[in-house]
């Protein structure tokens, strides 16, 4: 049996992928105020260390990686603009993008299968009449 990729357990792990991710940036930006305030060197690893993440999870959240890296270099860090949930990378909006795709094509399927249907039972008919029509035949 194949999951419905609307289901509720698809849902409950995105829901805690989020979560998970919510929780990795607060880790993070805990770590940065923490190695600034003990005026530690900053950058990717030495925060990734400190937050308990790896580095990969720093460059998903894009902004705290150039903050990061404008502190490193001694740059004014950007502001801080809170993100969406969801929305805070170009592989969520292409996500997001993908799902309305497979709900169009999903939907496409389904008329075009019912139009299939209706053409097939019409040329069932049509064979039943050609069939009636040439055994009616001397």
């Amino acid at each position: 049996m194949t999951a419905d990729p609307s289901g509720a357990a698809v849902d409950g792990l995105r829901r805690h992928a989020a979560q998970r991710s919510t929780e990795a940036r607060a880790r993070i930006e805990k770590a940065l105020r923490a190695l600034r305030k003990e005026q530690q060197p900053i950058n990717i690893n030495a925060v990734a260390r400190r937050a308990g993440v790896t580095r990969k999870t720093i460059y998903h959240h894009t902004d705290l990686a150039e903050r990061i890296r404008a502190l490193a270099t001694g740059r004014p860090a950007p502001a801080v603009t809170p993100v969406p949930e969801g929305q805070g990378s170009v592989i969520a909006a292409l996500r997001r993008q993908l799902r309305e795709q497979q709900t169009r094509h999903t939907e496409q399927v389904r008329q075009l299968k019912a139009e299939l249907k209706q053409r097939e039972q019409a040329l069932a008919a049509a064979h039943g009449e050609i069939q009636r029509l040439t055994a009616s035949r001397p």
